[in-house]
């Protein structure tokens, strides 16, 4: 491989790189379409934490504050490692609203899932597990 394509191989992987409350926050979005297009209207998401880039190499919290996109105490996706690393982002409110704020501990390397069903037209995150 020449260097030019070396290059573009390693920005493509670099741009795809994120941290670990961004990564659930794009499953989230996938989630919410996946609900939208269901018959019941219901999806559940099966997030696969990664240690890297800036994920938990072990334990991990995984908080989901109540929020809307339109409401100025917006809910963080909060992802907390235990010993060390605390990443959070909003990005999901742009497909969902949370009524409540839910939260899940995991173990190192254990998947989360969560639980989204539609409302009326809105798209709700309901749990996690």
């Amino acid at each position: 491989m020449g260097r030019a394509a070396a290059a573009i191989v390693a920005g493509a992987l670099a741009a795809g790189c994120t941290d670990a409350a961004t990564r659930v926050a794009y499953d989230v979005e996938a989630g919410a379409k996946a609900a939208a297009a269901s018959p019941d209207g219901r999806a559940t998401v099966i997030h696969e934490p990664s240690r890297w880039p800036e994920g938990c190499d072990g334990a991990w919290r995984l908080e989901i504050g109540a929020g809307r996109a339109a409401d100025p105490r917006k809910g963080s996706i909060t992802v907390k490692c235990a010993g060390h690393g605390l990443w959070y982002t909003t990005y999901h409110l742009n497909f969902v609203v949370v009524p409540a704020t839910v939260r899940a501990d995991k173990r190192a390397g254990e998947p989360v899932l969560v639980d989204l069903e539609r409302r009326g037209a809105e798209i709700a995150l309901v749990g996690v597990r």
